[in-house]
């Protein structure tokens, strides 16, 4: 009842400072009933909350640090509106340090944990008069921040788009930053919900409590039941940690496959010159048992289970796929294909040798027939699983299902990984080796999340094969979108004050570029398979020469990987 009663004070608060009471405010704060309602009453009045409301829609959209970026943009308008109620009366200052008290003792207690909550404490500590004591990138990022003091809303959302792409590692299609662009110059919302995408009232709801309600750890921690206070996405004035930077990239992909020695002993070779700084990390999807990793593996399932479902709803179009590019490849394959037949202790039974187990004791009463793969092909596919690729999970492992599938039937070996960046660690994701054809399935536990370093990537592929036996035949198929970028300055990759050469542009692109030419000139046949932009054409041809296609639609990969490997084995 109590509750009630003071979620109707909040609202009404909101009305009489909005001077509209037809509102149904999606924000309120029924603990402290006066300043955050005071605000978002304001809110309402002077600025467009359809065009915030759509701001946020395409913003949040497919982002992992929604989180930070929605509370960022709260607090930012908030601080707006105490600008504006702070020229109309003396009333509002009293209860903003009220209110910036609370905030204050609450991170006495406990430290703030995440980037939101960094902000929210710098904040309220000036509103005080305390010095802020945050990292010197969490202070520049609150400086630009609170620099934004328009009045109009779409120059404000503009302001903070530019900031979140500055500072965040995010993918927006060209198609959904043209939209934006318009609903600013328009200065009228637009429409870019998609299914179970938005925010619901109840998450905006959640979203609100995460800087107004008692602190309770980082923003995992109700899924976790236990403060860990292992700071993932958290900057301080301290030196960047690689340990901690470790123990995060476990938790979030996985248990090492590979050795500290074997790691180390690859680094010594590849993390040199623009990479100097660049480490590691092979993860075959295992998880270790705490509550990070634990909260992490469930999100993974989730996409997993998005990933199948798609396999089973389009299963008979997929086997289909299967059955044409393996004979596709078949028609034109210049191998050996002689059955050996060998006698085994399954396969398809032998009449005339069944008196052999009875009278001998001899199970070999079966045959099996066997091609064997004479040219010794081995084919290589790997995914750029940078966050470009959000949205897209659940065709681009389905195909590459399909080609996984269709070389088991041709007998030739195939390995598939997925490679992305974060923080200052490169991440190889094992979905499957080469003599792995029971481990397809894993291939559904495809993750986007990152960016993408290619060059330091098709580097260290280099050197893994460089012991291959003379008579294999190396083939590598990239599927990537053609944009290698690895930019060490945003607040969610850490600190990297030292790496002045940034990872992108023309660096990235020559970068890539080199790497590929290595690969060819050591008789490995390369085909990228480019999802990427119009506009960054360009770039894919400087980097993989001819041999790329650039397709629209992800469900054409296999068919593209049907020509090109018809190609390379009948020039074998």
């Amino acid at each position: 009842m109590t509750e009630n009663r003071n979620k109707l004070r909040a609202i009404n608060i909101i009305w009489d400072f909005a001077e509209d009471y037809s509102l149904n405010p999606k924000i309120y704060d029924d603990k402290d009933l006066y300043y955050i309602n005071m605000l978002q009453g304001e809110i309402n009045k002077s600025f467009d909350i359809k065009i915030i409301e759509t701001f946020i829609e395409y913003i949040t959209k497919n982002n992992p640090y929604k989180d930070d970026i929605f509370f960022i943009t709260k607090i930012l308008f908030e601080d707006l509106a105490y600008k504006n109620l702070k020229e109309k009366s003396l009333t509002i200052e009293n209860f903003r340090k009220t209110y910036a008290q609370k905030i204050y003792k609450k991170y006495t207690i406990s430290s703030p944990k995440n980037i939101h909550s960094q902000i929210e404490n710098a904040y309220y500590k000036k509103a005080i008069g305390k010095p802020i004591t945050e990292g010197v990138l969490i202070n520049k990022f609150y400086d630009d921040i609170f620099s934004i003091n328009e009045k109009d809303t779409s120059e404000i959302v503009s302001k903070l788009n530019f900031l979140f792409q500055k500072y965040f590692k995010f993918y927006k299609t060209s198609e959904e930053k043209e939209l934006f662009e318009k609903m600013v110059k328009e200065k009228k919302p637009k429409n870019f919900k998609k299914e179970k995408e938005q925010y619901s009232d109840e998450e905006v709801e959640d979203q609100f409590n995460i800087g107004s309600a008692e602190f309770n750890g980082n923003i995992y921690l109700e899924e976790k039941k236990i403060d860990t206070a292992e700071n993932k996405l958290f900057f301080t004035s301290k030196d960047f940690d690689i340990s901690e930077t470790y123990k995060y990239i476990e938790n979030f992909y996985g248990k090492s496959a590979l050795s500290e020695s074997t790691i180390k002993k690859l680094e010594n070779t590849v993390s040199k010159e623009i990479h100097k700084d660049s480490h590691l990390y092979f993860s075959n999807g295992k998880y270790p048992d705490n509550p990070d990793a634990n909260f992490h593996r469930k999100n993974r399932l989730i996409q997993e289970k998005k990933n199948l479902d798609y396999l089973k709803k389009n299963y008979l179009t997929i086997n289909r796929q299967i059955k044409e590019l393996q004979q596709s490849i078949k028609s034109s394959m210049q191998i050996d294909t002689t059955e050996d037949i060998n006698r085994k202790d399954y396969g398809i039974l032998k009449a005339s040798d069944v008196w052999k187990a009875q009278k001998l004791g001899d199970l070999k009463i079966f045959y099996k027939n066997e091609v064997e793969n004479t040219n010794r092909f081995y084919v290589d596919l790997l995914i750029d699983s940078s966050a470009s690729q959000i949205g897209r999970e659940n065709i681009i492992s389905s195909q590459a299902y399909i080609i996984a599938k269709a070389m088991d039937l041709l007998n030739i070996p195939i390995r598939i990984m997925g490679y992305s960046t974060l923080k200052s660690y490169t991440i190889f994701n094992v979905y499957r080796d080469y003599n792995e054809k029971e481990n397809n399935k894993k291939i559904f536990n495809f993750l986007s999340s990152g960016s993408n370093r290619d060059g330091f990537v098709f580097k260290t592929f280099h050197e893994i094969i460089k012991n291959s036996t003379k008579d294999e035949t190396h083939i590598l198929i990239i599927l990537s979108d053609g944009k290698p970028h690895d930019e060490k300055i945003q607040i969610n990759v850490g600190s990297d004050k030292n790496n002045k050469m940034q990872y992108k542009d023309r660096i990235a692109i020559f970068d890539s570029a080199k790497e590929i030419r290595k690969l060819n000139q050591d008789n490995i046949s390369t085909l990228a398979v480019f999802t990427g932009e119009d506009e960054d054409v360009k770039n894919a041809k400087i980097i993989y020469g001819r041999n790329f296609a650039h397709i629209k639609n992800v469900e054409n990969f296999s068919k593209i990987v049907s020509v090109f490997m018809k190609n390379i084995i009948s020039e074998s």
